[in-house]
């Protein structure tokens, strides 16, 4: 009987681990951030001129999972060659996050590499990466 109160109490305490990380890292996320986004690709670098590798936005994170986006393209950019406005659903947690659609599905897909309240460095496919600042 201890055995079973003992797995049993360890079960619990994975679970409500798991809830209060996420939602700590939702938390986190929620607000207003620049972006700066950044080709990291060294074979584009000798095609393009290095600052057409960075694209500059704004991020908006509102609760509990709504995410606005407005990319700030121009001429000769890898990323867009204009503005660019989306809106989509989010989910953070502590190592992951992603971007998804109406349908679920994700359209973009980060690795978390470092966050705290006033900067979040993400990483996309190790070709892109995306830093957050407040």
């Amino acid at each position: 009987m201890r055995n079973i109160f003992s797995v049993i109490s360890a079960i619990f305490l994975i679970i409500l681990f798991q809830c209060t990380s996420k939602e700590n890292a939702t938390s986190l996320i929620e607000g207003s951030w620049n972006a700066e986004w950044l080709l990291m690709d060294n074979t584009l670098a000798d095609i393009f001129p290095p600052e057409s590798l960075i694209m500059n936005g704004e991020i908006l994170f509102n609760p509990p999972n709504s995410v606005k986006i407005k990319a700030f393209g121009y001429d000769g950019c890898v990323f867009a060659s204009d503005t660019a406005e989306n809106v989509l659903k989010y989910e953070f947690t502590d190592s992951l996050l992603n971007m998804v659609n109406d349908k679920n599905e994700v359209v973009f897909s980060y690795l978390v590499k470092e966050k705290s309240p006033d900067l979040i460095s993400l990483e996309m496919m190790e070709d892109i990466k995306l830093t957050l600042r407040r």
